[in-house]
């Protein structure tokens, strides 16, 4: 546990259990076309290296939430914050329909409606298939070129974009398993992205929680990152660690069960937390604690979700707790870091 000060909250996902590539490549059984190259692949990280600019990074891509066709990707590269992706694998076509890269987002978004239509992938896979995104053509080139990679060597089709410079980028696809290579030329030189590793488990979500020090008169931030699964309800877990405080400090809620929901708004740069009526009746201390720990729980949620303000409700009804009472659509402004201390 740490005394209060600014924390850098876009830290590296992890994953907890590696596994071989094989094994991910059971999860996309009967996928056929285009998508049978983009497998929508569950509870799995997969970790390219970029070689051939200035500062060598990594690149990591996790599905956090599918529904049919469509994934909900997060995308964490080095030297910048996770960003999002939505992804929609069909038969004919692979498309990219959303992307946001200010949010990893915690909600599940795969029911958007498409604001993007950038094809990463048409049928049918033969060589001479072409498509267009604005200026840049793409065509495919190959559909059996060998391609090394620390994971295995892949029998691949390969995706040439000429961009509107006059470079041809040439992308490579194995069937069951996805992007395994990608060569990018520019004015500069030439970058490539290299598969490196498949992991197969849970991605580690990072949360700080603020809670209050009673004995020392202090605001604590507790490191709880949740480990989550693909599809998982974020809500439950993000509870759990706002109920169980460290010693000395005072939990957010009285109990897990207290937090009915999280709804993000996120064209209003909101989120609204619904909490039970048992929050109502706890009230175990001074109004000026009670205070503290309500704006520690409004800037743990609100900085976790990425917004300006939250705001409240109990079980639906206008929230009230102590000298606290808030109209209904009342929003509590999220402070940052140096505010809070």
């Amino acid at each position: 546990m740490k005394r209060m000060k600014k924390l850098l909250l876009t830290i590296p996902v992890m994953l907890a259990l590696a596994m071989p590539a094989c094994a991910a490549q059971a999860d996309i059984a009967g996928a056929e076309g285009a998508a049978a190259f983009f497998p929508l692949m569950p509870d799995t990280m997969i970790i390219y290296t970029v070689e051939g600019m200035e500062s060598p990074g990594t690149r990591m891509i996790y599905n956090t939430y599918i529904s049919g066709n469509r994934a909900q990707r997060m995308v964490t590269a080095s030297h910048f914050p996770p960003s999002l992706e939505i992804i929609e694998a069909g038969e004919e076509q692979v498309r990219l329909i959303f992307g946001d890269p200010f949010h990893y987002n915690i909600e599940n978004l795969t029911h958007v409606a498409p604001s993007i239509d950038f094809i990463i992938l048409q049928g049918p896979i033969e060589v001479g298939t072409s498509w267009s995104n604005g200026p840049e053509i793409s065509q495919i080139t190959a559909v059996d070129a060998q391609v090394e990679t620390p994971v295995g060597t892949f029998t691949a089709i390969q995706v040439t974009t000429t961009t509107p410079g006059g470079f041809e980028e040439r992308y490579y696809y194995a069937e069951g398993v996805g992007l395994v290579k990608s060569v990018h030329p520019n004015e500069l030189g030439t970058f490539v992205v290299t598969m490196y590793e498949i992991l197969r488990g849970p991605a580690t979500l990072p949360l700080f929680v603020l809670f209050p020090n009673i004995v020392e008169n202090t605001i604590e931030v507790e490191p709880r990152p949740l480990s989550v699964l693909t599809n998982t309800d974020i809500v439950p877990l993000l509870a759990h660690e706002l109920s169980t405080p460290p010693p000395a400090a005072a939990p957010l809620l009285p109990y897990a069960a207290a937090l009915n929901s999280i709804e993000i708004h996120r064209a209003e740069n909101l989120a609204h937390v619904d909490l039970s009526s048992s929050f109502r009746d706890w009230q175990d201390f001074g109004d000026g604690t009670m205070s503290t720990v309500f704006m520690a729980l409004t800037n743990t949620i609100g900085l976790f979700a990425e917004v300006t303000h939250v705001s409240y409700s109990i079980d639906g009804a206008p929230f009230e707790w102590g000298q606290i009472q808030l109209a209904v659509g009342e929003a509590v402004r999220v402070q940052d870091f140096s505010e809070i201390e």
